[in-house]
């Protein structure tokens, strides 16, 4: 097992937002996904956090999940609000 590391969420979003760009993912993508996955460590989902990471840049590197996908509104309604369709897959 590796050891830990603790760094402040300021650095880990930016560490993690560089990673996802650098592997071809556009800036604002890689804001939202490094988002994600630090706001998951934050609350103590440690398996949907920054763990993920590795296996993320694994797969845009063998080109398993699209970096850049059309992203596209579904027609559904919740709540009075469209729902925003997100998708790694080809579209």
């Amino acid at each position: 097992m590796s050891e830990r590391v603790f760094v402040e969420h300021e650095e880990a979003d930016a560490f993690a937002k560089a990673l996802l760009a650098a592997h071809g993912v556009p800036k604002k993508d890689a804001a939202t996904v490094a988002a994600c996955l630090v706001g998951a460590d934050l609350r103590g989902v440690e398996t949907h956090g920054l763990t993920r990471l590795p296996g993320y840049l694994d797969r845009l590197r063998r080109g398993l999940i699209n970096p850049k996908p059309k992203l596209f509104r579904n027609g559904s309604r919740h709540g009075g609000r469209r729902s925003t369709a997100r998708t790694a897959s080809d579209s």
